[in-house]
């Protein structure tokens, strides 16, 4: 799983993280764990706030 973020400015100069990309891929299987797991469910639910 690949979990990118990126830094972005809104039109106030207000700075957030967002997430750019979030897409399995196929040996996403040899390098799952419960902790990349957890960090995705975490960022995700931060992001509903914004």
């Amino acid at each position: 799983m690949f979990l990118n973020q990126k830094k972005v400015k809104d039109s106030k100069g207000n700075e957030s993280s967002l997430i750019v990309l979030y897409e399995p891929h196929p040996f996403a299987f040899k390098e799952y764990s419960r902790a990349i797991e957890n960090e995705i469910v975490e960022v995700v639910r931060s992001q509903k706030g914004n």
